[in-house]
């Protein structure tokens, strides 16, 4: 199989001391009045269908955490369970990891034995991804390849990098929900979730509070998950 395209990195600044307007939280109160939220994919088919994993089996996950903050311990493991639990994919986290991220990083690998390689979770800083410099928290994003009997392409793996000072700053100031957010947030990204312009939803570029998705992320997401078995 070929490669779709080069991976993609997603940033997440996540405003780091805003605190939600009225506004957000009347939408968490009464979200009816706003609608059925608004969700985006990151690629689609020329048919216009979603990108997504074969769901014929769980997405494999492994954590690089040699660089975990303290405070951070059950963070990424709450935060999977979340995402699996919005989109129906079955999310398995399989061990720890010592393979660092990066931009080409290979979706095939001897250390992982024969098929994909896993989802790759990693705690790392700028000296080892430049893109989270500047107050950028979290970057993530799938690979994809092409299915020569089909055509189409799908995803067989991502990563996301979390920037262990930042989100160690974050923990001692006791925003908790806030690193999950980020968390959260770049796990859509791998899913295929992209971007949205609205601040009622997760996946809003600059997060002003939530902690939790929205409805149009949860609708996204579980349409990711309703992807077929190829």
């Amino acid at each position: 199989m070929s490669l779709l395209a080069v991976f993609c990195l997603f940033i997440t600044d996540t405003g780091r001391a805003l605190v939600a307007p009225a506004v957000v939280r009347l939408r968490l109160a009464a979200p009816s009045i706003f609608g059925d939220g608004e969700y985006a994919f990151l690629h689609e088919t020329a048919d216009g269908r979603p990108i997504t994993f074969n769901t014929c089996g769980p997405l494999r996950i492994v954590i690089n955490e040699a660089l975990r903050p303290i405070d951070a311990v059950g963070l990424v493991e709450e935060a999977v369970e979340e995402v699996s639990k919005a989109s129906g994919l079955p999310m398995e986290i399989v061990g720890r990891t010592d393979e660092a991220p990066g931009l080409g990083r290979p979706v095939e690998q001897a250390r992982y034995g024969p098929g994909w390689a896993p989802i790759l979770i990693a705690w790392t800083g700028p000296e080892v991804i430049p893109g989270l410099e500047g107050g950028v928290i979290g970057l993530g994003g799938p690979r994809s390849v092409i299915n020569r009997s089909t055509g189409n392409p799908y995803y067989v793996s991502g990563q996301v990098a979390l920037d262990s000072p930042d989100v160690k700053e974050m923990l001692a100031e006791g925003d908790e929900d806030e690193a999950r957010s980020v968390i959260l947030h770049e796990l859509a990204h791998v899913l295929g979730l992209g971007h949205v312009d609205s601040p009622f939803e997760l996946m809003f570029e600059r997060n002003l509070g939530l902690a939790r998705f929205g409805p149009g992320d949860l609708e996204g997401l579980a349409r990711l998950g309703r992807a077929a078995c190829d």
